[in-house]
């Protein structure tokens, strides 16, 4: 996910506003079949939050 494309989406959502995004991933890191669920948010001070949860792990 540390690719311009990723990066393009963040920014542009963050120039029209809050951002609040979520959305899956699959293929990346070690374990190129775990799904990641991806959610990005607007922080107080300018910032984001990224929350990302692997999928099968509890």
């Amino acid at each position: 996910m540390n690719n311009g494309h990723f990066k393009q989406r963040i920014d542009k959502a963050r120039q029209a506003g809050s951002l609040d995004m979520a959305f899956s991933f699959v293929g990346d890191f070690n374990d190129r079949s775990r799904e990641l669920d991806v959610r990005i948010q607007s922080g107080r001070d300018g910032g984001i939050w990224i929350f990302i949860s692997l999928a099968g792990l509890e």
